[in-house]
């Protein structure tokens, strides 16, 4: 049992040392790099385009909501019990769909930018792993979720000369 013990913490001592210098770290920002792809701005603008139609369907919907609102309250007096019944469940049924609408822009919004961006996203992962293929690289690391790197090659500028950039 001794000589199993013995065995395993020489063989830790020997190689983990090892493989600890084979390992080779780098870092990227791939954020900055895609903004300075050729067509990001194009994208970025299509994106911005879609968020404002969205935005000006609610608003549409919201003054139509509040119009609706101001005449069931300047109106309300002459209503019958029945038709005020009506109005009400008018005005909730807009407010429903209001609410629904923004629900639904937000996951829209985030749907447009998927779809935008994984063009670049796919270039970018794919210029990483030829860097880190010819680099020997082990790991390669994103540096906007990085905390701290004492050791390891920012190889930001090799993925944009892959890229053209």
């Amino acid at each position: 049992m001794k000589r199993i013990i013995l065995y395993i913490t020489i063989s830790l001592f020997v190689v983990g040392p090892l493989c600890a210098q084979n390992t080779k770290f780098g870092h990227v920002s791939p954020e900055a790099i895609m903004e300075q792809m050729p067509g990001f701005d194009t994208a970025q603008n299509a994106m911005q385009a879609f968020q404002n139609e969205l935005q000006s369907d609610g608003q549409m919907m919201v003054k139509e909501f509040q119009k609706k609102q101001q005449e069931y309250q300047d109106k309300s007096a002459t209503y019958s019990a029945s038709v005020k019944k009506i109005k009400e469940d008018e005005l909730a049924s807009m407010y429903q769909r209001i609410q629904n609408f923004s629900d639904s822009m937000e996951e829209k919004l985030e749907q447009k930018k998927y779809e935008l961006l994984l063009p670049f996203q796919t270039k970018i992962l794919d210029a990483i792993k030829i860097v880190a293929k010819e680099g020997g690289y082990t790991y390669i690391f994103n540096k906007s979720i990085l905390s701290y790197s004492a050791k390891g090659d920012d190889i930001s500028e090799k993925v944009k000369a892959k890229l053209g950039i």
